[in-house]
């Protein structure tokens, strides 16, 4: 979602909902089919970065859930995830 394979050149992909969303859709079952757990740590979105910024893509926006608490794309996209684990 930021690497363009094979040759590792960056894309240019905004952190937006539905990026995020498609990137658990994508990597929960590469790193299912790997690794023996999953881990997805971050339940909110942050309503500042560490860095300082408001909308700073670093830490800020990778909650499953928005600042006011309403799901995102991504909590639902973990939802099926999830279901496809049993």
């Amino acid at each position: 979602f930021g690497w363009e394979p094979p040759s590792g050149s960056r894309k240019p992909h905004p952190h937006t909902p539905i990026e995020q969303a498609r990137y658990i859709e994508e990597a929960m079952p590469i790193i299912r089919a790997r690794t023996i757990g999953e881990i997805y740590y971050c339940l909110n979105d942050a309503s500042r970065c560490s860095c300082g910024k408001l909308t700073c893509p670093v830490e800020a926006n990778w909650g499953l859930l928005a600042t006011g608490g309403d799901p995102k794309p991504s909590y639902y996209a973990m939802q099926r995830s999830i279901a496809a684990c049993r």
